[in-house]
Order: C-alpha cells, then sequence, then structure tokens
C-alpha cells in the first residue's frame, strides 16, 4: 500500500492499533484555552472516538479530516487480501473485524480473538490490520510476547504501515526497554514527517493548515513518550531538548503539562505533579488527555485512567 495518508493522534487509549473507524473534521483555529477555562463540554463535539488505538488507521475514510478534503484525497487503496473479495464478502469482513473491535472494547478479549479468526477465514490469508488487532488484544492481555510476533507479522505484511511500527515502538516503553524505545520512536517521528510532506505536496492549500496539525499531533504524542525514555534514563540534555519544544498554548497536546507533571513525580513531588495534571485536565478534553495518561499509567506514576 503506497497511498500517501496522514497520520493523526487518535482520541482513545484502550489500546494501539489501526481499524477503520470514520471520524470528523477537526476544527483548525481552535481558541487557545487558559488555565482556569476548562472546555465546553467533554469533548470537541466534531470529532468522533477512535475506540480501539492511541493512532488511527490513516487512510482516507478514517483520517480527521474536513469532508472537502476526503473529496478530494485519493482513494484509500485496500490490501491485496481484500481487493479479491467480492463485494458482500468484503462487508461480512469488514462486520465481523468490527465485532472484534466492539469485543475489544468491551474487554471481551477471547471473544475478540474468536472473531478475528472468522474475519481471516473470510480472506483465507493472514491481513495486516487482524495481525495488528491480534497484537493489540494480547498487549491488553498483557501477553507482550504474543503481542510482538502479531505486530512483527503485520509490519511483513504491509511494511509501509506506520501502525504496527508505533506498536512494536510502544511495546519497548510498556517494557521499559527505553534505549530501544528511543531508537524505534526517533525512527517513527522522521517516517512522520516525510509522510506529511509527501501529503502536502498533494493538498490544496485551504486544507494544508489543518493536514498538517494532524501530523503535528502524532508527533508530540511520540515526543512525549520519548521524553519521559529520556528521563528515566537520566539523560537530562535530551530530555530538557524536548521539554522545551512543548507549548503550553498548544490546543491540540497536553505534552507541556504532563511532560511537568513526569518531572515532578520523578523528583517524588506529588502534589506538584497532579497539580500539572489538574491543569491539563481543565484545558484539554478528557479524550486527549487520556492519551498522555495512559503512559503515566504504564509507568506506575497514576494507577487508572480515572485518576
Amino acid at each position: 500500500m503506497n497511498t500517501i495518508r496522514p497520520l493523526i493522534l487518535t482520541l482513545a487509549t484502550l489500546c494501539f492499533t489501526n481499524l477503520l473507524t470514520a471520524q470528523d473534521a477537526a476544527v483548525p483555529g481552535k481558541t487557545k484555552l487558559k488555565l482556569d477555562e476548562a472546555p465546553e463540554g467533554k469533548a470537541d463535539p466534531t470529532l468522533k472516538l477512535d475506540p480501539t488505538g492511541k493512532l488511527p488507521a490513516a487512510n482516507k475514510e478514517d483520517a480527521l479530516a474536513p469532508l472537502e478534503m476526503e473529496a478530494q484525497a485519493k482513494p484509500a487503496e485496500l490490501p491485496a487480501a481484500l481487493k479479491k473479495l467480492a463485494p458482500d464478502q468484503l462487508q461480512k469482513y469488514s462486520n465481523i473485524r468490527e465485532e472484534a473491535t466492539n469485543f475489544m472494547k468491551s474487554v471481551r478479549l477471547q471473544e475478540s480473538l474468536e472473531k478475528l479468526v472468522e474475519a481471516e477465514r473470510i480472506v483465507g490469508e493472514p491481513v495486516a490490520e487482524i495481525e495488528n488487532l491480534r497484537g493489540a488484544i494480547y498487549t491488553k492481555m498483557r501477553d507482550f510476547t504474543n503481542a510482538r510476533v502479531h505486530f512483527q507479522k503485520s509490519v511483513s505484511l504491509d511494511k509501509n504501515s506506520f501502525h504496527p511500527q508505533f506498536n512494536l515502538a510502544e511495546l519497548d516503553f510498556v517494557e521499559k526497554k527505553f534505549p530501544s524505545a528511543i531508537a524505534s520512536f526517533t525512527s517513527l517521528i522522521a517516517e512522520n514527517e516525510t509522510l506529511k510532506k509527501e501529503a502536502m505536496a498533494g493538498m490544496k492549500e485551504e486544507f494544508r493548515a489543518t493536514l498538517a496539525r494532524q501530523f503535528d499531533t502524532t508527533k508530540r504524542l511520540i515526543e512525549f513518550k520519548i521524553f519521559i525514555c529520556q528521563t528515566l534514563e537520566k539523560n537530562s540534555a535530551e530530555a530538557d531538548k524536548l521539554i522545551k519544544g512543548f507549548n503550553s498554548y498548544d490546543n491540540d497536546s497536553p505534552a507541556y503539562y504532563f511532560a511537568k507533571a513526569v518531572q515532578s513525580f520523578v523528583k517524588e513531588q506529588k502534589e506538584t505533579a497532579e497539580e500539572w495534571l489538574a491543569s491539563a485536565k481543565n484545558i484539554y478534553p478528557a479524550a486527549l488527555t487520556e492519551v498522555y495518561q495512559d503512559s503515566m499509567v504504564e509507568m506506575g506514576w497514576m494507577t487508572t485512567l480515572a485518576q
């Protein structure tokens, strides 16, 4: 699959995978919020949650993009394994895959795995997105060995897919293999920037700002994870470079506030850390802060996403 596709931050934290869940437009030029201003409602009403991953599928149907942008974007290219399916078979496959996603969301993990077997039986051969989803399910089971096997299978089936590569880096992160996670995440930032340039080159001027935000949101999440790794590896100079790149007035990422919380937790200043987290929650929608909280949970600084 060689189509140019935007990569964006998904607004959910159940696992890290890519399923084909359509999302609506992000609103360009969102007003900056001050610390004492809570957003109206729980989340931006123009966004829909991808129920399954830290990063969303990145084809046309899934990108957070204006409807006008979708109309002029390149059609998403189906994997070769799915191209051969008749329309009714493809629809059945999609329905079963969606059931698998819903089971996973409900933490009915064994049932989700069984649905994936059904979906793969329709196709008759391995499918990259199915292997990626299997890896995500095993990750939720905390079976990292099997998760890694399936993410690697997904990469072997679609070497251009960003998502299983991110998930492999995320496994290193949750297993606290920080040097490896730093290397993998750094490579993903470079790949994200390359894809951004390619996508921007084919985009009309009026849509370029929104598209750039999508890529930049992904970049910020990855940089935050690298910041945690560098901090816990005691690479102070590298961690300082990263936090200086975070902005307290960034409309699309609470990285600055969470990075400050990380610094406070490391110094055992729990009360200060909680103040930074509270500030983030007052400024950003819960759906966005949860993506960052997930990393805090994995490192043991928070016990649940509801904390």
